[in-house]
């Protein structure tokens, strides 16, 4: 069957397409694996025979008829939203195919959470020491204040840095504060894009966006301090905070880093920021390096 013109935006749709149909009930196209499903009640039926669930046990995991449940597979009856939320749960479907059943019915997307998370599925700095220590590249963790909490040997020795004897404080270990440094600044080779993404993540921060005209409190001493370093920087810092928008706060981003080593040469990152504790707002950071080349330098840095 030919897909047709889809009734939302009048031109057929290459991953799902609604129709009309003779009896005025519209068609729902979801492709899948490859196939074509022809309509809601097409997907709720092949999704209970993919499992090879008898009609009679669905009905039962989802405390329907078996003759209600034959009715919405042979499209004779439409199932409620409660009846509807209760067939997909018991079929288990992952969110995507479901919410193209439940849109296909008129009905809203399935917008439940995980569950509340608990202090237990979160990371201490004490778990984060330890797990930074068993991956291979450099890796760091960070506060909501970009400040460093912990780091692995690797990103120590990327950094020329021992954090058990120096950068004791953790106001000293921010990002942006170190940025100004010629020890830190003159070997990020793509500085204006790294410290871009600061100051996107500064003007969009979620505990209120900060500016250079009415900074807080620890903002204001933070650009204090950043004015301290290489005068250079501190320019380009300024034109790039002009012209840097605010950034949407996200649970995981990416950003490349580009950086120099004395011994090791250029090395090229993949830097990956992702959750790591939401109730104290750690931040993940690897660097995975991005090129074979960068593999091999980094291992003889590290072995030598």
């Amino acid at each position: 069957m030919t897909d047709r013109a889809c009734l939302v935006n009048g031109a057929p749709c290459t991953i799902c397409t609604t129709w009309s149909v003779g009896n005025g009930r519209q068609a729902w196209y979801i492709r899948n694996g490859g196939a074509t499903i022809e309509s809601w009640q097409d997907s709720l039926r092949l999704a209970r025979e993919r499992q090879g669930l008898a009609r009679a046990e669905l009905a039962r995991r989802a405390s329907l008829s078996v003759d209600t449940v034959r009715a919405y597979e042979q499209g004779r009856r439409s199932p409620t939203n409660a009846s509807l939320t209760a067939i997909l749960d018991a079929l288990k479907l992952d969110r995507t195919q479901a919410n193209n059943i439940r849109l296909a019915l008129g009905f809203a997307p399935d917008r439940r959470d995980f569950g509340t998370p608990s202090i237990a599925d979160q990371f201490t700095v004490a778990e984060l020491e330890v797990e930074l220590e068993r991956l291979p590249w450099p890796a760091f963790a960070a506060n909501e204040l970009m400040e460093v909490v912990a780091a692995n040997q690797p990103a120590q020795t990327l950094w020329g840095v021992d954090l058990s004897r120096e950068f004791l404080e953790r106001t000293e270990r921010n990002l942006l504060r170190i940025a100004s440094t010629p020890r830190f600044a003159g070997r990020c080779l793509n500085w204006d894009e790294v410290i871009g993404v600061m100051a996107g993540m500064w003007k969009g921060h979620h505990r209120g966006a900060e500016s250079l005209d009415e900074p807080s409190p620890y903002f204001e001493q933070l650009i204090k301090d950043f004015t301290v370093g290489d005068p250079k920087y501190v320019k380009r810092f300024l034109d790039l905070w002009e012209r840097t928008e605010p950034r949407q706060p996200k649970i995981r981003f990416h950003y490349p880093v580009h950086w120099r080593h004395d011994d090791a040469g250029e090395l090229r990152f993949l830097g990956i920021q992702s959750s790591a504790n939401i109730w104290e707002a750690l931040g993940w950071h690897d660097w995975v390096p991005a090129d074979a080349q960068t593999w091999e330098r980094l291992n003889a840095l590290l072995k030598g």
